[in-house]
């Protein structure tokens, strides 16, 4: 039993590491989108929404 439980806090450890890491690149790449929409026309204003609110879901 407490080797089942420690291989579910190991499972656990990684799979919050891996979300952190997935919402980081998110973060990342909705401010690309938002500097890329501040020097072009609004049509880019489409994916810079797409990526917040992916941010957001995952929240």
């Amino acid at each position: 039993m407490s080797r089942f439980l420690t291989l579910f806090a190991n499972t656990r450890i990684i799979n919050t590491d891996c979300l952190t890491f997935q919402v980081s690149a998110l973060s990342d790449i909705a401010t690309h989108l938002r500097r890329i929409h501040e020097h072009t026309s609004d049509a880019t204003g489409l994916y810079s929404c797409s990526g917040n609110h992916m941010l957001e879901t995952i929240r």
